[in-house]
């Protein structure tokens, strides 16, 4: 099994985007919190040597209106480097600016359909994971972005955009619980995000949605109770965490059949030659 690389060319004169080019890498996408489907071998290597992660360059030299419109195609070679060169990157400030120049364009970028923009999260929900203690310097500029979309009362968002955005924000926390729990509460925010958090949690319907919250709401109620914001700091607060923490708790067993039951019938539908 190979997964494509794209190499993207300059677009033709009509704005259409060309055929990309691909690269070829033994390399396989997956999310960091779920486990690894890369089968045993010595043929799926599970890092990406620093030489090719040095291909991230020839992105760099997109214009800002050819990212935007292509987001949704770079955004799997873009996780798998994030995902199998995290250590590379994490070294490299031009890489992680390059990758947070990707989110900041997209967000930018009027007349995006709401696809792109999830697009954009599920970038930046790779960047906070694979990059843990790496992007400091950009993160409360995210949340200003997320913020703004999930204030903007006149624009509607279907309940899969709001989940992902809700998601930066509970990465933001999973990655930096101080720094993001000041930042709301500094913001006013705090109150009004733990809220829609709640409100949208039917809609956390994969296990990963689920297990992201689980591992953000663990953050918080392990913090040190001076490093608390001082709405948490009382005992109803703490209740009204744990009871959070105990609904995704209890729908999670309900969200990993319903994952094997997919993974099932797209097995029987290939004839039992997928592998998880």
């Amino acid at each position: 099994m190979e997964f494509s690389v794209y190499y993207l060319q300059r677009p033709h004169s009509n704005s259409q985007i060309s055929s990309a080019r691909c690269l070829r890498l033994s390399i396989a996408a997956r999310s960091p919190l779920e486990p690894s489907r890369l089968p045993c071998g010595p043929s799926f290597p599970k890092s990406i040597k620093p030489f090719q992660t040095t291909r991230l360059t020839t992105l760099k030299v997109l214009p800002a209106k050819e990212i935007s419109l292509t987001i949704s195609e770079i955004l799997p070679p873009l996780d798998n480097y994030l995902s199998f060169g995290a250590d590379v990157i994490a070294e490299n400030q031009e890489y992680k600016d390059m990758l947070f120049d990707y989110f900041f364009t997209v967000f930018s970028t009027p007349r995006l359909s709401q696809q792109d923009l999830i697009s954009g999260c599920r970038l930046m929900e790779s960047i906070l994971l694979n990059l843990p203690n790496k992007v400091d310097t950009h993160l409360y500029r995210v949340l200003d972005v997320v913020r703004a979309k999930l204030e903007d009362a006149e624009e509607y968002k279907k309940p899969a955009y709001k989940v992902f955005l809700l998601e930066v924000v509970i990465n933001a926390v999973y990655y930096n619980p101080i720094a993001t729990l000041q930042y709301l509460e500094h913001a006013n925010f705090l109150s009004k995000f733990l809220a829609e958090w709640m409100e949208e949690a039917d809609y956390f319907l994969r296990v990963h949605d689920k297990t992201l919250s689980i591992l953000a709401l663990m953050k918080i109620v392990q913090l040190p109770p001076e490093h608390l914001p001082v709405g948490f700091q009382n005992e109803g607060a703490l209740q009204y965490l744990m009871k959070a923490l105990l609904k995704f708790f209890e729908s999670l067993p309900d969200a990993v059949k319903r994952t094997f039951r997919q993974r099932c019938r797209l097995t029987c539908r290939t004839g039992g030659s997928k592998r998880f």
